[in-house]
């Protein structure tokens, strides 16, 4: 009995040690999927309209070569994205769950890549980083929001590209460099916050330098044109953010020190909610800016005093931590004030920006609990990572209910933050779409008075006062609405819209051409124009209306059927 005994160990001590690793990894993955269930019966929230619903780019056969073709026409130039998401509609269409999943698969298998890289790098609990980075709730809004598909297919060929970089590192063979650049592009192309992956290799390469000796100039060579293509690619983004999604018009932060003062701050926010991550919100409250505030000049100068003490103590505490910090700010360099993004006009701060910047962060707390747990009792050791690991992983089940729908997510932020304009604004038309009017009312008079310069809300109150009967009222509202959006082509179409309902089809034509003028990429004024000719009788302008929108988007369907109608 004793022997079957000893052969039965001696047996489990063969297998367990090849299936520790496969097993850790399914684990990882499970424990992702149970966490983010909720997301499987979520459906689509703000921006999701833009990315599947009411995309043009993802419903016809010739937006696939559009979105690598005509970066202007996505407003940010990630076409791996829209190329998933085109891959996506063709087998599961209009329906979210299929998205909610292939994001959460992601995300899954970005942690095992976590894992595998630390392990790479021989840092201590890589098993126990992978997972917190999993579960962390900070990152539920990259992982169930649709539209941040960009954040876990960037972070998957991110994570892709690094480990073949270590790998080049320690063998320096050509194709792991290729494999390498290749992930990189493939990065790029999903999300250009990546452009900073050069520079994590070059404080990778500087942490371990000992092991890493010889062929520092080709490295730098090596780096150098990947830090150019990533700045080219950076530039495009800039521009596009700037000149076509709006960033460049909202003047928020003014010279060098206001944005100091923002990234400042915003590095220490970032850190406070990864180490202690309630009160999330989808929409945080914009702290204003102060030059002559000397508390303000705190937050800046408290990071730089942590970097010099990291530096200071190198010798005492090894080169980690000092690259830990500089890798998580300078990941985070783009979203932090340093360059205009439209969503700072709602916030300085948003947890989706810090989805890959999180990761030295995580990594640096794990290890200094690892080496203060030496201390305990073994079996402390174990149920210290266990009880933090499934308490991130509730908090993140009960985080993922909030993107269920549109009506949940701005109810949470309000209740979270209640003078936010967005919120307000988002929920009042969406209550306004689901013919709640009242309510809609409340709140769209609430974003009026919070953000008094907003033309979108105005117009939103006009269409509600159309809907209670109360024309003068809303013929009011869009008034103010056209002089508040005065560049804003897509609130002359509306308008217009209002003025077809109303049978004022001349009044209309004459918005749908201030609308081509002011928004010469939408083919939408010219195919409403060609409605109303139509309607009016004018075939012939019509006709003309109709092929102006399909030059500028061929893929404009009520352009296509207007035509055939005139045949």
């Amino acid at each position: 009995m004793a022997r079957v005994r000893l052969a039965r160990v001696t047996v489990a001590a063969r297998v367990h040690p090849r299936l520790r690793g496969p097993l850790a990894g399914v684990a990882l993955v499970a424990l992702t999927v149970v966490a983010y269930l909720p997301a499987f019966d979520a459906g689509f929230i703000w921006d999701d309209d833009q990315y599947v619903t009411a995309s043009r780019v993802i419903h016809d056969g010739a937006g696939l070569l559009r979105t690598w073709t005509s970066p202007a026409s996505i407003h940010q130039y990630y076409p791996l994205v829209r190329t998933s998401l085109w891959l996506e509609h063709q087998v599961w269409g209009a329906n979210p769950r299929g998205y909610h999943v292939v994001n959460v698969i992601l995300h899954g298998l970005n942690a095992l890549l976590l894992w595998r890289l630390l392990r790479r790098l021989s840092l201590p609990a890589p098993w126990v980083v992978a997972a917190v980075f999993a579960l962390h709730p900070v990152h539920v809004e990259s992982v169930a929001w649709i539209s941040e598909r960009k954040n876990v297919l960037s972070g998957f060929f991110a994570l892709l590209a690094l480990n073949a970089a270590i790998r080049f590192l320690d063998n320096r063979r050509p194709s792991t460099a290729a494999g390498a650049f290749v992930a990189y592009m493939a990065a790029l192309l999903s999300k250009t916050v990546t452009s900073t992956l050069p520079a994590v290799v070059g404080v990778l390469y500087w942490w371990r330098r000992p092991a890493w000796q010889g062929g520092s100039r080709g490295l730098a060579v090596l780096g150098m044109a990947a830090l150019s293509v990533g700045a080219a690619f950076g530039w495009l983004t800039a521009h596009l953010e700037s000149d076509v999604v709006g960033a460049g018009r909202t003047n928020l932060l003014h010279g060098p020190v206001e944005r100091v003062l923002v990234a400042g701050r915003a590095l220490w926010f970032y850190l406070g909610k990864l180490l202690w991550p309630t009160s999330l919100s989808f929409v945080y409250e914009r702290w204003s800016i102060d030059q002559g505030s000397v508390v303000q000049y705190l937050w800046p100068l408290a990071f730089v005093a942590l970097l010099v003490a990291a530096w200071t103590a190198r010798q005492r505490w090894g080169r980690g931590p000092l690259a830990a910090l500089l890798l998580f700010a300078g990941t985070l360099v783009p979203a932090i004030g340093f360059f205009d993004l439209y969503p700072h006009r709602f916030s300085w701060v948003a947890d989706h920006f810090q989805y890959l910047a999180s990761i030295p962060a995580l990594t640096l707390f794990v290890a200094m609990g690892h080496r203060a747990s030496a201390r305990l009792a073994p079996s402390l050791r174990v149920a210290v990572p266990v009880v933090a690991v499934v308490a991130l992983g509730t908090l993140t089940n009960l985080r993922t209910l909030v993107f269920e729908s549109p009506e949940a997510l701005w109810r949470d932020t309000l209740a979270k933050n209640p003078h936010t304009w967005l919120a307000h604004n988002n929920l009042g038309m969406d209550l306004g779409f689901a013919g709640q009017d009242r309510e809609a009312m409340e709140h769209l008079g609430e974003a009026a008075r919070l953000e008094p310069t907003s033309g979108t809300t105005h117009l939103a109150l006009g269409l509600v006062h159309e809907r209670f009967g109360r024309l003068p009222e809303a013929e009011a509202e869009m008034a103010e609405a056209l002089r508040l959006g005065a560049a804003s082509g897509k609130i002359r179409m509306r308008v217009g819209d209002f003025h077809v309902r109303q049978k004022r089809l001349h009044d209309a034509l004459r918005l749908y051409e201030e609308a081509a003028q002011r928004s010469p990429s939408l083919s939408d004024p010219f195919t409403h124009a060609g409605a109303v000719h139509l309607r009016l009788g004018d075939r012939d302008r019509a006709r003309e209306a109709y092929r102006r929108a399909l030059q500028i988007d061929p893929m404009d369907r009520a352009a296509r059927a207007g035509l055939e109608q005139l045949r």
